[in-house]
């Protein structure tokens, strides 16, 4: 068998995207956009469908590693906050609104992830790299991000020690020319000792 040959179309028409497997590998969760309504979907590996879930916006959201709710993004009428889908009872709750009421594009939360241990989610947006507590809803800001220098889709080490993630470092070579260079780094849980991976 050649890579690619076991290619299998498991979602139609609409548009689907921003796919995540569940951490036990049997589902799949992703976005679904149908007119101007968001759902947060999860199907089967094989495509059958499960649960659609309204009303949830910027991001398919994110799987908590013990495997009972989702993480996602909802609410854009009224600032962009986090919320969790409790998968059994398919409620999203509240967990903490964005810090930065805006009606900027550099208020979208663009990527979220969860720490291994479940107790927190780290993400991303136009202004910086975040962390929130999932129990308490604090939310702290672990980098600035401005128009020169962005961050993007956090990866957490499976110790939770560390954080991997995409920074864009922008500049203005004329007065029609932006010049951006995307590189990854990797820091403490805190945000400290920020190191660029060289290779």
């Amino acid at each position: 068998m050649e890579y690619g040959d076991s290619l299998t179309q498991l979602t139609f028409g609409d548009e689907n995207y921003r796919p995540e497997w569940s951490p036990d590998g049997e589902k799949i969760v992703f976005r679904k956009m149908v007119g101007s309504t968001y759902y947060i979907m999860t199907i089967m590996a094989n495509g059958n469908s499960l649960d659609s879930i309204p009303n949830a916006f910027y991001g398919s959201g994110a799987w908590a590693p013990n495997n009972t709710k989702i993480a996602t993004v909802y609410g854009a009428s009224t600032g962009h906050n986090i919320g969790l889908i409790d998968l059994q009872t398919k409620v999203i709750t509240k967990i903490t609104s964005y810090p930065e009421q805006s009606s900027t594009a550099k208020t979208i939360i663009l990527s979220m992830v969860w720490s291994p241990d479940s107790q927190s989610i780290f993400w991303c947006s136009g202004y910086g790299l975040y962390k929130t507590d999932v129990s308490t809803g604090t939310t702290t800001q672990l980098k600035y991000g401005c128009d020169s220098k962005s961050y993007l889709y956090p990866s957490i080490s499976p110790d939770g020690q560390k954080i991997t993630v995409e920074r864009v470092d922008s500049k203005l070579l004329n007065q029609n020319t932006i010049y951006s260079e995307s590189n990854l780094y990797i820091m403490d849980k805190n945000g400290e000792n920020e190191t660029k991976i060289n290779y």
